[in-house]
């Protein structure tokens, strides 16, 4: 159906001037110009809804240019962000990203960038994808709405000081869409710090560690490599852990057992590696 009153930006590429700019009408056509010869990006925004095609065409080649511009309405996703008692965050940053045969997007917006915070709370058509990534802060009660996404498929993410990382499942939303995605719990994490050395006392750089949390057998293991001077870190549950390092050179005779209840510094961590035993070989 034709959108009415949306408004239709012609901004040049890269980003210099200002944005040309007209409204559709009735039938939702609009008429811009005319422009100089060059390269343009075009935008249209609409209360309510986010633009799901944004042509750059090299104008100039011919007098008159056509382009159809394909508005959705917009998806709302909304929760609650919980700790590990179940007690609800205050004040906590909920982000929700648009994806792309189900991968990360990347945005490209030509010229200054703006502030992370500032660009989630642009007004839809605002960036070359609008609705690519919006962000929400929880209330008192835990609550946060995030509005203004595009439809399709979308992750939510949290990340919180002292907290682990959260990343939801994504999620399918149909345009118009009000999604509850329930409760979100973040759970408390600590810096798990160490070093790997040698016989001799030497940072061993390039080691694979492991960090497998005990009684836990379903969780697959976390993994870092040593840095030049043999540190490594991890952002690990609270838990007792089992370390175990090695390279093709080199291994631990047993894991290391460590509880952490809080950050792990790297001198009250360190795993040593021992030479691997030589295979025999075989003479005729």
């Amino acid at each position: 159906r034709a959108v009415v009153d949306a408004t239709v930006d012609v901004t040049t590429l890269p980003a210099g001037d200002l944005p040309v700019s007209s409204q559709s009408g009735s039938d939702g056509r609009f008429r811009i110009g005319p422009v100089a010869p060059g390269k343009y990006q075009i935008l249209a925004r609409h209360e309510g809804h986010v633009l799901m095609n944004a042509p750059e065409p090299q104008l100039g080649g011919r007098a008159v240019e056509t382009f159809d511009l394909r508005l959705a309405r917009t998806a709302r996703v909304s929760g609650r962000v919980v700790d590990d008692k179940g007690q609800p965050m205050a004040a906590v940053q909920v982000f929700a990203m648009s994806l792309v045969g189900g991968h990360d997007e990347w945005v490209v917006v030509p010229g200054a960038l703006p502030l992370a915070a500032e660009a989630a709370a642009l007004p839809v058509g605002q960036l070359s994808r609008p609705g690519g990534m919006r962000a929400g802060a929880t209330d008192g009660s835990g609550r946060f709405t995030i509005d203004g996404l595009s439809p399709g498929r979308a992750r939510i993410e949290i990340l919180h000081p002292g907290k682990l990382p959260l990343r939801h499942a994504p999620v399918f939303l149909v345009p118009g869409e009000a999604r509850d995605v329930g409760d979100l719990t973040v759970s408390t994490g600590a810096t798990l710090a160490g070093k790997v050395v040698d016989e001799q006392g030497q940072g061993v750089e390039g080691a694979v560690v492991e960090a497998k949390l005990a009684g836990r057998s379903a969780r697959a293991p976390l993994r870092a490599t040593s840095d030049p001077k043999g540190e490594f870190f991890l952002r690990v549950l609270l838990g007792e852990y089992q370390l175990t390092a090695q390279t093709e050179a080199l291994l631990m005779s047993s894991p290391v057992s460590i509880h952490v209840q809080g950050d792990v510094s790297t001198d009250a961590c360190i795993l040593h590696l021992t030479a691997r035993a030589q295979k025999p070989s075989l003479r005729h």
